[in-house]
């Protein structure tokens, strides 16, 4: 009995620490592919100017799940992005809210304006990003050490139950 209990034990407490190492990497990898987003549409701006619709479509494939629902919704949203946007900011639970205004505020100038004015606006939006990229990778730091503290409680409930 007291084997069954401490197994099922550890097995809780590594959950828990995966379940928030898992919560980390959400968020690097949700920055560093709105990250590569901005590096796609200034090559794009540069280069062959398509519409934003059809690039939005083409890149779908390069971009993990959370990501891909964001857009998603941007692009069901089109016509009232603002709205869109305030609502994903004031709900979002991926990314810091700083981050998540940062997000915001270059997607609904997303196409608005004309093409240097956007590559200005991808440049100060790549800066910004950085220091936010920088940030959440120390954060992922603690992410992983949530994993391994998960595991290493989980063998202690073990031992202490046995």
């Amino acid at each position: 009995m007291n084997i069954l209990l401490g197994t099922l034990l550890f097995i809780i407490c590594a959950l828990v620490g995966f379940r928030v190492a898992s919560k980390y990497h959400k968020k690097l990898v949700f920055i560093q592919d709105f990250k590569t987003f901005l590096d796609f549409f200034e090559t794009n701006i540069m280069f062959t100017q398509n519409e934003i619709s059809t690039l939005l479509n083409e890149k779908k494939t390069a971009f993990h799940n959370e990501f891909n629902l964001f857009l998603d919704g941007y692009q069901k949203n089109l016509t009232n992005v603002k709205t869109y946007l305030d609502e994903w900011t004031s709900k979002q639970n991926l990314v810091d809210k700083d981050t998540a205004e940062l997000i915001s505020n270059f997607m609904q100038g997303l196409g608005r304006i004309d093409s240097t004015a956007q590559l200005e606006a991808i440049r100060q939006t790549k800066e910004s990003l950085n220091t936010h990229l920088d940030k959440t990778r120390e954060e992922q730091k603690k992410g992983a050490m949530s994993s391994r503290l998960g595991v290493m409680a989980g063998l202690a409930l073990f031992i202490v139950v046995l």
